[in-house]
Formats: structure tokens, sequence, C-alpha cells
């Protein structure tokens, strides 16, 4: 018998091989992980011949019926989602890592995500207005790197126990307001107290 040639984490087309699993008769057989974040079993030799690129999400999105398989706003649409659902994208752990996904109306429609965004005017990307918000309809638009950068400057982030969130988020998760966080930074406590120290409690007349 042939020694088995490990494929983990080698690269198909837009597949990424997670893990060998159940074989499928005489193919064996391996878990892997689409750009588009959707995960599929493909044998060995379908992913070496070159048949199976991807999970199928280029057929079944219906851009390609409209010819724009290969234009800007398809790439677009196909990157968010890869760094909201694709744990091997380098840039998951600013995106899904930190909890941002994609609407449930974009997430599986091309057509609806061009519908709701347009053309992607030249120089500009996708970008959210809320930094801690989702890919949604109301919250992103096409904008230049200048105005991203700008958008992105805003954001004020505090590191605890080697994890980094912003400000926003830790004030969700602690119950402490934004506003109060800010201003114990400002004032040099240390994040384990900026964090674990309530509120004190509004005064009433």
């Amino acid at each position: 018998m042939p020694k088995l040639i490990d494929l983990t984490d080698e690269v198909f087309g837009r597949l990424t091989v997670q893990s060998k699993t159940a074989n499928k008769g005489k193919d064996v057989c391996w878990k892997c992980i689409c750009e588009c974040g959707k995960e599929s079993t493909v044998s060995t030799s379908a992913l070496r011949s070159g048949n199976t690129k991807s999970c199928g999400c280029g057929k079944s999105s219906g851009a390609t019926v409209h010819g724009m398989y290969t234009s800007p706003e398809y790439n677009s649409w196909e990157k968010m989602k890869s760094r909201c659902l694709n744990p091997n994208n380098e840039f998951y752990p600013h995106y899904g890592g930190r909890g941002i996904t994609v609407c449930d109306r974009w997430l599986n429609s091309f057509e609806n995500f061009y519908e709701d965004m347009g053309p992607r005017p030249k120089g500009t990307s996708i970008d959210r207005k809320e930094n801690d918000g989702n890919y949604e309809p109301g919250n992103c638009r096409w904008a230049t790197k200048k105005v991203q950068a700008n958008n992105t400057s805003r954001n004020v982030f505090l590191e605890y126990k080697n994890i980094s969130k912003t400000v926003t988020q830790w004030s969700g998760e602690t119950g402490i307001s934004a506003a109060v966080i800010k201003h114990r930074m400002k004032q040099g406590w240390p994040a384990e107290k900026i964090l674990n120290t309530p509120a004190r409690p509004k005064k009433t007349a």
C-alpha cells in the first residue's frame, strides 16, 4: 500500500485542506474549507488533478450567469465572506475572530449584495461605517483607503490578558460605559483595574 501523502494545509484553488476525513470507498478524502467559508469533503484525486477547486460557490452564486464572476464587486463579496468565515484567512482574527459577521441577505446571494452596494467605484473597497458592526445594508459603503483609515483611527483599543478589543466591545462585555473606560485610560489606569472596577452609580436628586 502506497504511503499516504498528507495534504493538510495545502491550497488547491479556493480550497484549503484542513484534515483527513473518512474515505469514500477506495478514495482518500479530505475536509476542506473554501474561501467563501463553506466546508466540503474532497478526494485526493479530485484535488491533485485540479477537477475540484472550490466548494462550487462560483457556479451556484449566479454571478457567472450575469458575467460578474471576475468583477471587482464579486471579488469584494468573496473576500468579505472569507475574512468573516474562514479561520485560515490571514485577516480572520480581525473580523470573524472578533465576532464580525455577514448578514443573511448577503451571505449566500451576490445578487443581493450587488443590488444593495451598487458598482464599486475605482480606487475603493468595502468599508463598514461602524467598525464594530457587521457587513450589512446600512453599515457598508464603497470608500477610499483614506476614508477607511480615518474611520479606523476613531476606534480606541485596549489590551487585557493578551486580548485586544475596542473600547466599545469591552463596554458591551463589562457593562461599563465606553466613556468611563476611555476616561480611565486617560488617567493611566491599568487594564485590569479599568475593566474590573464597577462604575459609580449616578447621583439622583
